[in-house]
């Protein structure tokens, strides 16, 4: 019998303590066989660790004056790089508290955060806490895809210890400062602290640096311009952090947390101080060197504009359209045609349909008077099937005649016939380019009047007849190849060009129609005589000419 009990006994010890241990132990063997091989299969398809020296991020490219005026910021991600020892420590400490309190004493993966993020996703039944250290979180920006899944954890698991051993806390750190995204559209911590506070990163305080640290779990939900509210209850929980972690005391804690906070508004873009010349300066660096160094590449461009002539020019193209329109009490005029052109023109128009937001050009081809009525009526015709009337003061009779080309607004139809008024105010525009003589400098460029942006740059972009502006072409040679000088006489008369070639003559005239007779060069070219002109043309010769024009960068075709 006691041999039958200690029989019994073994057989219960087994089934009871035995046997499970055995399982637990096999269970123990067979998840580590499990581990190796994911580690083993896993960890043969992984990305190589790139050199610390390698690492180039997307930066802002930055434009300035001549006096060193920012004028321009281009970035496809808003980062300005600045180094490790640049950046408070305080501004450390609040990222570490917020995002990975052990950072230096774990070789990369702090399992004890992995344990307890499981724990806590277990009990809450889903994704509520990451585990992922800042290491982690470095490895998975730079080397893996966003995937959610349990073979690319454990990837990024093995890479992050094989990132720290090759790159050290520091570097590690020092790149995840400068590479977090932390809303609106800033990228790393110089970025965000001018972007939401208008200073650069070591100007922070700690309850500043808090409120940018506790943007990482959620820019948009934490962002103080959308809900100061939720950055404010972020900002005290990483301060809370804080002082769990060490990084603050508890008096410290308190005048931080009742700290006024000044959230900046959006401030002027550089852009508008120059906006103009600053595109143009785009538009060339694109052009040389593409859009890829541009936006992403932190080139620093260093240009000739000055912001206060900039000012001037903006203020005196203004000025002078403002004096043209006082000068011109009739802008509605736009042209006068030959009487016998008028067919030919309408012939070529296409009948538009009307609207009262457009602005029409109708020829004059008709005028009304009727000596006993104060009013007076232009017929004027947009198309040969198209034809309306507008209604003047009898006292215009003598301005306007038959064959002007008219600015019109249509108003409404009277019997089918459309009635319209003079576009009496047009959106005059003009363009200014202020060159330093001496360096060959631009110092403003003004593309046209308005504050709308990528505009049409007339300075530029516009292709149209030179017209007079192209007479000091003709003056320069005679003064470099003839014996002109200022003081020579030019005798403004009336004269006539025989074209041999074309059986033709050719009988030039003055803007104003009149002939001054002796005049001196300099005074015929401040006045911009044409018959001076030609004479001057005629003597030096085309080919002195064009070559003159090709030495001084006219690319156009002149012969």
């Amino acid at each position: 019998m006691p041999q039958g009990r200690h029989y019994v006994a073994s057989i219960f010890f087994k089934a009871i303590i035995v046997w499970p241990l055995a399982l637990v132990w096999a269970a123990g063997f067979l998840c580590a066989g499990l581990a190796v091989g994911a580690y083993v299969v896993l960890s043969s398809d992984l990305p190589e660790v790139p050199d610390i020296v390698s690492y180039q991020p997307r930066t802002v490219s930055t434009f300035y004056a001549d006096d060193g005026t920012v004028i321009g910021i281009f970035y496809k991600q808003k980062r300005f790089v600045v180094d490790l020892q640049q950046i408070p420590p305080l501004v450390i400490n609040a990222f570490l508290a917020a995002e990975d309190a052990r950072f230096f004493q774990h070789n990369g993966v702090d399992w004890q955060g992995l344990v307890r993020a499981l724990v806590r996703n277990v009990r809450a039944g889903r994704v509520v806490q990451g585990g992922s250290t800042i290491t982690m979180q470095v490895t998975r920006n730079f080397l893996l895809t966003r995937e959610r899944s349990f073979s690319r954890k454990i990837k990024e698991i093995i890479l992050a210890q094989r990132l720290e051993r090759i790159w050290g806390k520091e570097k590690v750190l020092h790149i995840y400062l400068n590479e977090i995204y932390l809303g609106e559209g800033n990228y790393g911590v110089e970025a965000a602290a001018r972007g939401y506070f208008g200073k650069p990163v070591e100007h922070l305080n700690v309850a500043e640096a808090a409120l940018l640290a506790g943007l990482v779990a959620s820019p948009a939900r934490y962002n103080p311009f959308k809900s100061e509210e939720n950055a404010r209850n972020r900002q005290v929980t990483v301060l809370g952090r804080m002082v769990k972690a060490g990084f603050l005391s508890e008096s410290e804690f308190q005048v931080a947390k009742e700290q006024v906070l000044v959230i900046r508004g959006e401030s002027p873009r550089p852009f508008d101080l120059v906006p103009d010349f600053a595109e143009a300066v785009r538009r060339y660096i694109v052009k040389k060197y593409g859009e890829e160094k541009l936006y992403n590449e932190g080139l620093k461009v260093f240009t000739t504009v000055r912001v206060e002539y900039q000012k001037l020019a903006h203020e005196a193209v203004e000025k002078g359209l403002l004096e043209i329109k006082g000068r011109q009490k009739h802008l509605a005029i736009l042209r006068t045609l030959p009487v016998n052109e008028i067919n030919e023109l309408l012939q070529r128009r296409a009948t538009p349909n009307l609207t009262t937001d457009k602005i029409y050009q109708g020829v004059v081809v008709k005028i009304n008077r009727k000596p006993k009525e104060k009013d007076m009526e232009l017929q004027v015709a947009l198309s040969t099937r198209m034809k309306g009337v507008v209604t003047l003061p009898a006292a215009s009779a003598g301005v306007y005649k038959v064959g002007q080309v008219l600015a019109l607004k249509f108003q409404h139809f009277v019997d089918e016939v459309p009635v319209f008024i003079l576009d009496d105010n047009p959106q005059l525009q003009g363009a200014l380019v202020c060159i330093e003589n001496r360096t060959g400098y631009v110092r403003a460029l003004v593309g046209g009047s308005g504050t709308e942006q990528f505009r049409f740059n007339r300075a530029l972009q516009a292709k149209r007849q030179p017209g007079s502006a192209f007479k000091p072409v003709i003056y320069s040679v005679a003064l470099e190849r003839k014996s002109y000088s200022p003081a020579t006489i030019i005798v403004d008369e009336p004269i006539v060009v025989d074209f041999e070639r074309e059986d033709e003559e050719w009988e030039p005239k003055n803007a104003g129609g009149d002939f001054l007779g002796p005049v001196s060069f300099r005074r015929a070219l401040e006045l911009s005589r044409n018959i001076c002109t030609i004479k001057i043309l005629m003597d030096v010769g085309f080919d002195s000419v064009l070559k003159m024009a090709d030495r001084m960068g006219i690319t156009a075709p002149l012969g």
